[in-house]
């Protein structure tokens, strides 16, 4: 099976996610993230400049997913305003500490 661009650049993503969550922030490096994600070095920075390029992305990705998380409860006969806040507490108090 061929691995896509695409494939590569998530699998990147998963890669400092995992990192993250076990080293911290300043345990995973961008060839620590290539190695786990099972990439060469260059082929990171292919797809991402910078560890920051990367963590904003792996982020935002994130992000969208708890947001569609979140809507996956919502009663689509509840008025806007009470989905809208739903949707903003589920995801907003994701990053509270």
């Amino acid at each position: 099976m061929t691995v896509t661009s695409m494939d590569r650049a998530a699998a990147v993503r998963s890669a400092l996610r995992t990192l993250v969550a076990r080293n911290g922030f300043h345990g995973a490096s961008m060839s620590a993230v290539a190695r786990e994600a099972g990439v060469a070095t260059g082929t990171a920075y292919t797809h991402y400049a910078s560890k920051d390029e990367l963590v904003l992305a792996a982020y935002c990705e994130t992000k969208a997913q708890l947001a569609v998380a979140a809507m996956v409860g919502l009663d689509p006969r509840s008025e806007a305003g009470a989905q809208f806040r739903s949707i903003w507490l589920a995801t907003a108090l994701i990053d509270a500490p």
